[in-house]
Formats: C-alpha cells, sequence, structure tokens
C-alpha cells in the first residue's frame, strides 16, 4: 500500500512539473537583452563607410572641400553635440539640427591648402551614437603652383 501511495505522489510531482512554465537560465542577463532591444540609438551610417579622403595634390593655397555623407539608421534622432579639428587650417560645415532615424545628412571639411608637403588632418564629432563619436579624416599633398 505504500508503495502505491509513494507511486501516485511521485506520479502527481511528475505530471504538475510539465504542465509549468519554464523558465529562463539567463535571469539577469535576458532582462538586459531585453533592455538593449527596446534602447533607442542613433546610427552613423556613412556612404560606401567613407570616413577618409584623400585631395591628393593640391597647389598651395588653394582652398578644397569634401562632403562627408551619411545616414542616421537607428531608431532615434542623432545629435551632432560638437566638432574639433586637429588644426584651425579646416573647417568644418555640419548640421545644427537633429537628424531624424532614416534621414540623410552631410558634413563638408574645407581645408585651406596651407603647409607644406603631405598632410593629414582629422574632425572628430561627439554624437549621441553607442561609441559616442565619429573621426573623419583628410589627406593630401600640397604641391607649389607651377
Amino acid at each position: 500500500m505504500k508503495k502505491v501511495l509513494l507511486l501516485i505522489v511521485a506520479l502527481g510531482l511528475t505530471v504538475s512539473m510539465c504542465g509549468a512554465e519554464p523558465q529562463s537560465k539567463g535571469g539577469k542577463k535576458d532582462a538586459q537583452m531585453t533592455e538593449v532591444k527596446k534602447e533607442k540609438r542613433a546610427i552613423m551610417a556613412w556612404e560606401r563607410n567613407a570616413r577618409k579622403w584623400d585631395f591628393g595634390d593640391i597647389e598651395r593655397g588653394k582652398k578644397v572641400s569634401h562632403v562627408f555623407k551619411f545616414k542616421n539608421t537607428g531608431n532615434a534622432p542623432l545629435i551632432i553635440a560638437d566638432v574639433a579639428t586637429s588644426c584651425g587650417c579646416t573647417m568644418p560645415e555640419y548640421p545644427r539640427e537633429p537628424i531624424m532615424p532614416g534621414d540623410e545628412s552631410q558634413v563638408k571639411v574645407t581645408f585651406n591648402g596651407e603647409g607644406w608637403d603631405r598632410f593629414t588632418k582629422s574632425v572628430t564629432l561627439t554624437v549621441n551614437t553607442r561609441e559616442g563619436r565619429e573621426i573623419l579624416y583628410i589627406t593630401g599633398n600640397i604641391v607649389d603652383p607651377k
């Protein structure tokens, strides 16, 4: 009789466990992943993934410009909070208004052509993306006018 009673109790526990909701083993990690999926982020996707531009040979004193185009592929407005250049010879033009998700915009970088020989200059954008900044580079070679 005891064996039958024990068998019934074991069978009852087994059946009740089968109907229970499965629990994730991830716990806190699963909760964090859910938060990441819900997190709103701006993402700067550069046209042709180009963050560098080489002007080649330019005449000394001649201003040259290049336009870096990008799209906000994220799900939050993209804000360029600040722009810093590595030299006063480089002048950036950038949007002051938020770039909405799906919208395209650009950063125009102008170099004044002063200096000697080969140059590399950077423009650092402080943005509200996961990385927090984007760095653009321009290079070239200054030659004497003919």
